[in-house]
């Protein structure tokens, strides 16, 4: 093998093409952040990034999602009534609600990911719905 990993050893070989890595010592992003703010204005940065990721930016929710893979597991969702979602604005608000829950270390991400996907679900079957209420209308204009 010319360059990747070894199998055997479990080792890169020599002249790796990616390179030598990172540098023993050397910090990430998070690192730096944390040695050189205080508290307080670590408070401000988290509010300020869950407040731009419950509006909507999307490089924000990846940012919360990856900084928070250890939230506790498995926890009852209280907070957000799936049973009660029959319009669109009660989806978008249930989404929130769902995010600010993972935000706040009260839902799981696996959870938060699952009670998206069913509030997701749910949306499909109220605008096949709507869809279907259309179609019957349509029919009955043509009829009449």
């Amino acid at each position: 093998m010319e360059t990747g990993k070894n199998t055997e050893t479990g080792k890169f070989t020599k002249g790796n093409q990616y390179g030598e890595g990172r540098k023993r010592g050397s910090h990430d992003k998070l690192t730096y952040i944390i040695q050189f703010t205080s508290p307080e204005e670590r408070g401000v940065l988290v509010r300020n990034t869950f407040e731009r990721a419950l509006a909507g930016d999307t490089s924000c929710v990846k940012m919360i999602w990856d900084c928070f893979p250890n939230t506790p597991y498995e926890r009852y969702v209280e907070h957000v009534a799936l049973q009660n979602i029959n319009t669109e604005e009660e989806i978008d608000q249930a989404m929130q609600d769902t995010l600010s829950l993972v935000g706040a270390g009260e839902l799981s991400l696996d959870d938060g990911i699952d009670v998206a996907i069913l509030i997701e679900k749910r949306g499909t079957m109220i605008l096949k719905n709507e869809i279907k209420e259309l179609d019957k209308e349509e029919m009955r204009d043509k009829n009449i």
